[in-house]
């Protein structure tokens, strides 16, 4: 009930429970008076119930509330919104210190026209400590009147008057003999004496309140508590699984943000000396991001850096309050900051940077939990930073020594592959050799039979003539002679024996022809770079291999009228050889090889871009044989060294290898192994009639 209403209650009151009394004419004064003053009394008594009743009912309201919800804000919410209709007051409000004695307006209930105060900082400059210990001591402060209270300085009155106050009761809330805040009731309209019931009351609210505040501290403290432990478990256990920093990063921050409810939450990285740039980021809107502006604190000093690698936190719950320069405060409010926490990110003894929240839309005073908090995760992302760098040059170091390895095994392979190239060059040069020896031995003797022939013709043929001449001068041929004819058939042997003389002569000189194919196949592997005749190096490379023809085999040769090319001929012998050797392994016993030889002149006008400019004039080699071909899956191989589809112990896997070497490195072509749909596989070499660059010999280069 409004109390401006209770004393035309109380008398409407008094006259009903006025008891029916004689005519006031009957009674004396004395009697008259008497009546009057029970009536007063009755009721002042039922007026001082009903407002012990309404007393009550507010005090178990918020008992009510207090043991039933942890909704502090809706606590007092409800507490100043009863306790301004029970006083029938313009307005109630809680106001909580922050910092000092400076502090804003947290719960307020207000009727019209009066102005709200809601949130307002505090600028009661007229506050100063000793009324604060006052208020710790339990002091109520009653003024009826701001314009003629005495007790009031000049200083407070003009602040209350600033709030449209004109008179006001101040109880404090306290908790663990601290100044929390202070509850407030302003009459604006009008002066008022606050009665001593109305004082009661307001104590007796703020002890409650006091309670219900010390409760959901109590409780925020646990849940923090748990959150905080429930972040610290997500980040440790990130750090175990993970070695992902940034993932760890953006956790940290994000978390962060969300246990702290503030604006925004970044870890900033040093870079050079003391300029950096923020790596992660968590922020809500409006405010805005960071990233790519937070790159330079120019206030950042050597002697700061070196107070946050002693492991400094700063707490600043006001940037324009504290004492901060004002290069620094221009810094944070350009970055829409008005309170910050600062944690550093040691390793070691080195600032890697700096774990930051900041608070955007108003001043914050940081509690020690947000601050231990803080501090906690900064060092977890110390150690995540700490095990990332680590891994990372655990895995720089395992990348270096695979490297090493890699470059190892290259060198064993080139090595190996060398060695080889060299032992199939003795083994090309031997067979030079071997083949300029016995085209020697095998000439020499040839000779005496080759230049004797001609004469032994002559020789038969004169005898046969003479022969002739004296079976015809005599009919009576001795009977000695003519058992001789009978003998031996002289008429046969006259016949036979210049065939004889013929096949030794052809004979002879295909001996003669086979010492020059020996020649030109051992001169070829003396020769340095030079014009190489292919037609010429293929048949001796032939000749070479002449001990494998067996009598099915076929060879096929299709040879251009020009097929000169720049080279190394011990090489390119090198190259027909395997490839004709291979050949003769793919077709057994029995089967066909065909050679092909074509010198290629390209038109410079058609477009080819596949074509090497320098392979435009070039002889073109196919070596065909009957075999089965090359299996689809293992053609991507066939040059790779030591890579062979011949049993274990009949080949190293290299003469394709070393074929392709010489061919694209050492002569600048081409080396393919072709197969086209419905036909037998081939192998194509394509060599350049001159080369771009006289390559160096790569077998002389691996003696060197």
């Amino acid at each position: 009930m409004n109390t401006r209403n209770r004393d035309q209650n109380t008398a409407s009151l008094a006259a009903e429970t006025t008891p029916t009394a004689p005519s006031r004419g009957s009674l004396s004064i004395e009697e008259q008076q008497a009546l009057i003053e029970a009536a007063r009394k009755q009721a002042n008594l039922y007026e001082k119930t009903q407002r012990q009743a309404e007393r009550e009912s507010l005090l178990r309201l918020v008992g009510n509330q207090i043991r039933s919800s942890l909704n502090l804000d809706s606590i007092l919410q409800t507490a100043v919104r009863e306790v301004r209709e029970l006083l029938d007051t313009d307005r109630v409000v809680i106001y909580h210190f922050v910092e000092g004695w400076r502090g804003q307006v947290v719960v307020e209930e207000v009727i019209e026209p009066w102005s709200s105060i809601l949130g307002e900082m505090g600028a009661d400059n007229c506050f100063a400590g000793e009324y604060g210990q006052l208020y710790v001591e339990g002091r109520v402060r009653a003024i009826a009147d701001i314009q003629t209270d005495p007790g009031l300085d000049e200083c407070h009155a003009n602040f209350l008057k600033a709030l449209q106050v004109r008179a006001n009761l101040v109880v404090p809330i306290i908790i663990k003999d601290q100044l929390w805040g202070l509850l407030l009731a302003h009459e604006c309209r009008d002066e008022r004496v606050w009665q001593e019931w109305e004082q009661k009351l307001l104590v007796q609210l703020a002890d409650q309140m006091a309670i219900a505040i010390q409760q959901a501290e109590l409780f925020a403290t646990v849940r923090h508590t748990a959150e905080r432990e429930s972040i610290l478990r997500l980040v440790s256990n990130q750090i175990r699984s993970s070695l992902n920093l940034s993932e760890i990063q953006k956790t940290v921050v994000r978390e962060i943000r969300k246990l702290l409810d503030t604006d925004r939450v970044v870890i900033y990285q040093f870079q050079t000396e003391w300029d950096g740039k923020v790596v992660v980021e968590d922020v809500r809107s409006p405010w805005q991001s960071v990233m790519d502006k937070y790159v330079s604190d120019t206030c950042f000093t050597p002697e700061r850096a070196q107070q946050y690698q002693k492991g400094r936190i700063k707490a600043i719950n006001d940037i324009h309050t504290s004492e901060l320069d004002q290069c620094h405060i221009d810094f944070l409010a350009d970055l829409q900051v008005k309170a910050n926490l600062v944690v550093p990110i040691n390793i070691g003894d080195r600032l890697w940077g700096l774990l930051i929240a900041h608070e955007c839309s108003s001043p914050r005073e940081w509690l020690n939990t947000e601050i231990e908090t803080l501090q906690q995760l900064g060092d977890q992302v110390a150690i995540a930073i700490q095990q990332a760098e680590l891994y990372g040059e655990v895995q720089a170091s395992a990348q270096r020594y695979q490297d090493q390895a890699e470059q190892l095994k290259l060198a064993i392979a080139q090595l190996r592959n060398t060695q080889m190239q060299i032992i199939q060059r003795e083994k090309m040069q031997s067979l030079g050799q071997m083949a300029a020896g016995l085209a020697h031995e095998i000439n020499n003797a040839n000779n005496f039979v080759y230049a004797n022939i001609p004469y032994a013709q002559n020789y038969v043929a004169n005898l046969t003539q003479a022969l002739d001449a004296y079976t015809t001068s005599y009919d009576d041929v001795p009977q000695v002679v003519a058992r001789i004819n009978e003998a031996v058939d002289l008429n046969y042997v006259c016949r036979d024996f210049p065939k004889i003389l013929k096949s030794m002569q052809e004979g002879s000189t295909r001996i003669r022809e086979i010492v020059g194919t020996f020649r030109t196949f051992a001169n070829l592997n003396r020769a340095e770079f030079c014009q190489v005749e292919l037609n010429a190096s293929l048949d001796s490379s032939l000749a070479i291999l002449n001990s494998r023809l067996l009598p099915d085999m076929v060879i096929v040769k299709k040879y251009g009228k020009s097929a000169q090319v720049e080279g190394y001929p011990a090489q390119l012998n090198q190259v027909f050889y395997n490839l004709l050797e291979n050949a003769f392994d793919a077709i057994g016993s029995f089967g066909s090889i065909t050679i092909e030889t074509k010198a290629v002149q390209e038109d410079p006008t058609e477009t080819n871009s596949g074509l090497n400019e320098h392979l435009r004039e070039h002889v073109l080699i196919k070596i065909k044989d009957s075999g089965a071909g090359v299996p689809a899956d293992l053609r991507d191989r066939i040059f790779d060294p030591f890579f062979t589809t011949k049993p274990v112990g009949s080949g190293r896997g290299l003469g394709l290898s070393i074929c392709h070497d010489i061919v694209v490195n050492s002569h600048c072509g081409e080396i393919h192994y072709i197969s086209e749909p419905g036909k037998k596989g081939f192998f194509q070499v394509k060599l350049p009639c001159q080369l771009p660059i006289q390559p160096e010999d790569p077998a002389t280069l691996s003696e060197d």
